[in-house]
């Protein structure tokens, strides 16, 4: 963790001294539980990102080898060329 969140989570604990600190402290574990659920997401969609984009890369220097390069051009494309 950050010193930044570590920092929030602690001035946020000082705050849930009192008769509700169980409901604050709850409420902190939900979320945090969230944030690390969400992070994993990230992790895993990067990780995924990152084996897809290694294998293109692989197939082009695979087909570079070969002198083998096909690019799809769009009209678009093309005409930005010009």
């Amino acid at each position: 963790m950050t010193p930044a969140l570590l920092r929030t989570l602690a001035a946020g604990m000082e705050q849930s001294a009192g008769t509700k600190e169980a409901d604050v402290q709850e409420r902190l574990r939900v979320e945090l539980e969230m944030v690390h659920a969400a992070l994993a997401s990230l992790c895993y969609m990067v990780m995924k990102q990152r084996d897809y984009l290694q294998g293109a890369r692989e197939e082009l220097a695979n087909r570079a080898k070969q002198g083998v390069i096909e690019i799809e051009m769009t009209d678009d494309m093309l005409e930005n060329e010009k």
